[in-house]
């Protein structure tokens, strides 16, 4: 019954997203995935050497992360699967409470530092967007209690997954025209876009797999 449980604890969730999916309701949640997304690109572009400017975002869901240096193909890698470990990291989390303050607290600071120096141009909506979840994220921290804040967790987490999956298949698998991050990487390796949209959706399939239990909250 404590499985079954946990399992209606993420079918729920997850139904009232896909069934709300277009309402202006998930739109805020929408946007924080995005930011995760760009953010992964910097993250990985410091991790290979390189030298990140900063990012953008707009209300339309719309990111773009840019710098110099570092590993274009990790870097453009980084996106979706970032926003996917995101999601995968704040779960791990969200079923370990006791620390739960403590990160969101290091989160929020993390995210605001972070939004301060590469949010450009600096006071546009990506900005004010990256300061008003870094102060959510301060107040729940040091206010919330580990239970509210868990639960938290788990909604952003869930929807960081199931929106990184929702994303390769909107932008990359559906045939829509426009500069993706799987375009770019079918230019820089002569490998058909599609072909990264299947491999980034075969990969979160197993992540998801892989980390069931993380996901269920066992």
């Amino acid at each position: 019954m404590h499985t079954v449980g946990r399992w209606v604890g993420v079918i729920v969730p997850v139904a009232v997203m896909v069934l709300f999916w277009n309402s202006s309701l998930l739109w805020p949640l929408k946007i924080f995935v995005v930011l995760l997304h760009e953010l992964s690109h910097l993250l990985a572009l410091v991790l290979t050497g390189g030298h990140p400017s900063g990012f953008s975002l707009s209300p339309d869901q719309g990111g773009l992360a840019w710098g110099t240096g570092g590993s274009r193909f990790v870097v453009l890698n980084a996106g979706y699967l970032g926003s996917l470990v995101w999601g995968l990291a704040l779960l791990a989390v969200a079923n370990r409470r006791r620390i739960v303050p403590m990160f969101l607290a290091a989160m929020g600071l993390g995210l605001g530092i972070a939004t301060v120096i590469w949010s450009r141009p600096l006071l546009s909506f990506g900005f004010f967007y990256g300061m008003a979840v870094s102060v959510i994220l301060l107040a729940l921290g040091a206010r919330g209690s580990a239970l509210v804040g868990s639960a938290f967790l788990r909604v952003i987490g869930l929807f960081s997954c199931l929106y990184a999956v929702v994303d390769i298949q909107q932008d990359v698998l559906s045939g829509r025209d426009g500069v993706s991050d799987a375009s770019m990487l079918a230019e820089l390796t002569h490998v058909p876009s599609l072909v990264w949209g299947l491999g980034w959706s075969l990969i979160a399939l197993a992540l998801l797999v892989v980390f069931r239990k993380t996901v269920i909250g066992s």
